[in-house]
This record gives C-alpha cells, sequence and structure tokens, in this order.
C-alpha cells in the first residue's frame, strides 16, 4: 500500500473532523484550530525577527534541515544525519509537515518563544524538517516509520536509524498551545542515554 493510499482515509477522518469538532472529540481525534490558541504577548511572526531571538537566525548544525522544501530529497537529508548524529553522539528528530500546515508555523513560533527548549532540542537532536505536501508526501523516506496521524509529527531515531518514538505533536499542547514542560519531558526522555537506560 502506497503512502499516499493510506493518508487518504486519514484525509477524510481529517475532513470529516474539521466539520464536527464536537464528533471529532467523542472519536477520541484531537482537532485544534488557530483560534484555540491563546495570543503570545509580544509573539513575534513567524521568521520575523524579535531581538535576537529569531528562529530564522538560529544557527542551523551540520546535517540539519530547517525547511519544509518539496524539492529535498528527504532519504539523502535523513543519511546524511544519521552520520553526523553517529559522531556527534545524538539523536535524530524528524518533523514531518509542510508549509500549507498552520501548527507547523505555530512549532516554529513556539521554539523562538522558548529558547530554553530550543537549547535542550539543539543540544540532544539533529533536527530535520521532511516535507509531506501533495507536491511530494516523501513516501520513499517516511513508509518505514509507519502512520502518521496528524500534523507536525515526529519520528526519533537513534544513530543508526532505529525508530525510537512516533509522536504526534498535537499531544504535547493543549488548547492554549504548545506546553514548554510537555516539550521539556519528551526531549529529556528521548535524549541519548536516557532511552538506553529504559531498555
Amino acid at each position: 500500500m502506497t503512502l499516499r493510499n493510506r493518508c487518504l482515509p486519514l484525509c477524510a477522518v481529517f475532513l470529516f473532523c474539521a466539520l464536527s469538532p464536537l464528533r471529532a472529540q467523542q472519536a477520541g481525534v484531537i482537532v485544534l484550530e488557530e483560534g484555540d490558541f491563546q495570543p503570545t504577548p509580544n509573539a513575534a511572526p513567524v521568521g520575523a525577527s524579535r531581538g535576537s531571538a529569531s528562529f530564522s537566525a538560529t544557527p542551523i548544525a551540520a546535517g540539519e534541515v530547517h525547511v519544509f522544501d518539496p524539492r529535498r530529497d528527504a532519504s539523502a537529508d535523513i543519511r546524511n544525519a544519521l552520520q553526523v548524529a553517529a559522531r556527534d553522539g545524538k539523536h535524530v528528530l524528524l518533523d514531518v509537515g509542510g508549509n500549507w500546515c498552520s501548527y507547523c508555523k505555530l512549532l516554529d513560533r513556539f521554539y523562538v518563544d522558548n529558547p530554553d527548549v530550543l537549547a535542550l532540542r539543539n543540544r540532544h537532536f539533529l533536527y530535520v524538517k521532511v516535507n509531506f505536501s501533495e507536491e511530494n508526501q516523501n513516501p520513499d523516506a517516511l513508509q518505514r516509520y509507519g502512520l502518521i496521524r496528524g500534523f507536525p509529527h515526529y519520528f526519533v531515531l537513534d544513530a543508526r536509524g532505529k525508530l525510537l518514538r512516533s509522536q504526534r505533536v498535537a499531544l504535547l499542547g493543549s488548547r492554549t498551545g504548545y506546553q514548554p514542560d510537555r516539550f521539556r519531558t519528551f526531549l529529556r526522555a528521548m535524549a541519548p542515554g536516557q532511552i538506553t537506560a529504559r531498555q
């Protein structure tokens, strides 16, 4: 079954959920809309400068990809990140989404507004955005990791490429937005050394 065929039923569920939030909640699907998030005082638009803290100004480590680009070869990006992760003793955090995804943009803004969470992510992970859009769903790169149940979606890989965790990013938030404490807990739990210690 192709990735497109696996995602078509999922798209139907999200369309149904978007049209019927009450039924979606009863079905166990969390549907958040941009209006569900309370505004953050002095929040900068995604990519906009906010003093010295700008997501676009964040240094990008070797092996990282910080843009959703349908022209990129996600398989090559992941292989490159795994090589650097093995050298640097880190895990790889795949962020699957697209430029069409408003929650992906909110996630970018979340990291700008929470530099300590960004620093924790950068300390333990190589961050690779993997495009999923009509132009390119990257089936060769993503099919080995399982079903994606919403966007953005995280896959955590060890330095050998073994899938450690599939994470719906929506579960790291609440109706007021993404929650720093939930992200800190997730990132610490998935950091190198933590996984090995628990296995």
